[in-house]
């Protein structure tokens, strides 16, 4: 698999998530933090769903490449990939608890994450 294939496949994914993230947002009724549970436990869920989906899918892929392919050598342990989904699955519970500042935390916290540039991938893929 190429470069142009597989980024183009992750930024349609990323595209649909977002899209349909946007599109679930309703305007919670009420003032107080017990109205946002729900929808930041959907948030949430929507997120940890994203994530396992990311680790599967890179975890399929090496294995189709086998794991001494360059690809498996430029992800590595992925500690990134490993603790998104962890955090995800976390924020679910606090959000259904009413602990809304730890859940919005917690699901900003896997943003700002994913938000900083990996280039692991691509280094990997130049140097070859």
């Amino acid at each position: 698999m190429n470069k142009t294939r597989l980024e183009a496949f992750s930024d349609g994914v990323i595209a649909i998530t977002i899209t349909i993230m946007v599109l679930e947002l309703k305007v919670p009724h009420g003032a107080e933090w017990a109205d946002l549970v729900t929808p930041v436990a959907i948030y949430a869920f929507d997120l940890m769903m994203c994530a396992i989906a990311y680790v599967t899918l890179q975890q399929h892929i090496i294995r189709l490449h086998r794991k001494d392919s360059v690809l498996a050598q430029a992800v590595g342990s992925d500690t990134k990939g490993k603790v998104s989904p962890m955090v995800d699955i976390t924020g679910v519970p606090v959000a259904l608890l009413g602990h809304i500042s730890a859940a919005g935390a917690l699901l900003i916290e896997v943003a700002l994450i994913w938000f900083i540039p990996d280039s692991r991938i691509e280094r990997k893929l130049t140097s070859e």
